[in-house]
């Protein structure tokens, strides 16, 4: 997913007063889970860091380990949800959302980022749905910054949007987000996706289906998850 160089000109976490971090030496994130599939594709990637680089990479200090992993659930052609899961952390955080973009405008829980080829990034922040970011430059790179106490979690809808075509709806409930629209071929879907984390693990549920962090599949009956196995499940009987 990203290695600990650079960290701030990366769409991801980052904790402390530090911008700079990873895990031993510049080690690249680890894949936990990798689903392709017909209409969603889903990852999760282990990017808990374990140091920080002060001025450079030879100047490395350790700090208490982190525990962050990030969810990625593309629907194709239509958006992509991004959970920043935090399980444990004794620092301040911060998010940077980049984009190649003219300007940013920001509405009530919405960021928009005017494209430089005419196509836009509306990103939808779930959580914290009252975050107010600050706008900022690298390069041609401007980003959106938030940030927020040690132990919260961010949660972004991402959709392109180019001329003509309509922002999705997102709304949100403890642990629910519904997605509702139009996509690129024209066809009207809503997309009901819980997320969930405790002793259990974390999972991510969408359509009758329920992802788990170690990569199992298991449908939804009587409120409980049934693990099984294989890539394409079967309603509940």
């Amino acid at each position: 997913m990203v290695h600990g160089s650079g960290t701030w000109v990366h769409n991801v976490v980052t904790f402390g007063p530090w911008w700079n971090g990873g895990r031993a030496m510049e080690r690249a994130g680890q894949e936990r889970v990798l689903r392709l599939g017909e209409e969603y594709d889903y990852v999760v990637a282990d990017l808990s860091p374990t140091n920080v680089r002060v001025t450079n990479w030879r100047n490395m200090q350790p700090i208490v380990p982190i525990e962050y992993y990030r969810h990625l659930l593309f629907a194709h052609n239509r958006y992509v949800l991004v959970w920043d899961r935090i399980e444990f952390s004794l620092y301040r955080s911060q998010l940077r959302v980049h984009a190649l973009a003219e300007e940013m405008s920001q509405e009530g829980n919405r960021l928009r980022f005017r494209g430089l080829d005419d196509v836009d990034l509306l990103v939808t922040l779930v959580a914290p749905a009252d975050g107010v970011a600050r706008e900022g430059l690298i390069g041609y790179q401007r980003y959106a910054l938030l940030e927020q106490d040690c132990q919260r979690d961010y949660l972004w809808v991402c959709q392109p949007l180019g001329p003509g075509e309509s922002a999705f709806e997102v709304l949100s409930a403890p642990n629910l987000v519904t997605i509702r629209g139009t996509d690129l071929h024209g066809v009207a879907f809503e997309d009901q996706i819980v997320y969930a984390k405790g002793d259990f693990g974390a999972t991510v549920e969408i359509g009758g289906q329920a992802w788990r962090l170690d990569g199992r599949l298991g449908v939804l009956q009587t409120g409980v998850v049934q693990i099984l196995d294989g890539e394409k499940l079967a309603p509940a009987e």
